[in-house]
């Protein structure tokens, strides 16, 4: 669990995947890969969009999702300036 939830995996694995392969598939004005790829931060926006509409001021919340979506909920959160992100890593050394 911690492996997966590690920088490596995100970066390398995960998020290298999307932005490295993905977005090659298709040709000339063909898009295919890409759409996947815009179709996954949407998603990941979304997700995002739900938590936000439901933490109130002084929630401690847990958020549990797959892999493949840590890396940028992580950076949404991260970029919320009045809400505060802790790493499970931290949580699962302890």
């Amino acid at each position: 669990m911690i492996f997966i939830n590690s920088k490596y995996f995100a970066k390398n694995l995960n998020q290298n995947f999307y932005l490295k392969h993905l977005t090659k598939i298709g040709n000339d004005s063909s898009y295919v890969g890409t759409d996947v790829v815009a179709e996954w931060y949407s998603r990941n926006l979304r997700i995002f969009t739900n938590i936000d509409r439901i933490v109130e001021p002084q929630d401690r919340i847990l958020i549990i999702f797959g892999a493949g979506h840590k890396d940028i909920l992580e950076d949404l959160i991260k970029d919320r300036v009045d809400w505060e992100y802790y790493d499970i890593n931290q949580v699962l050394k302890e």
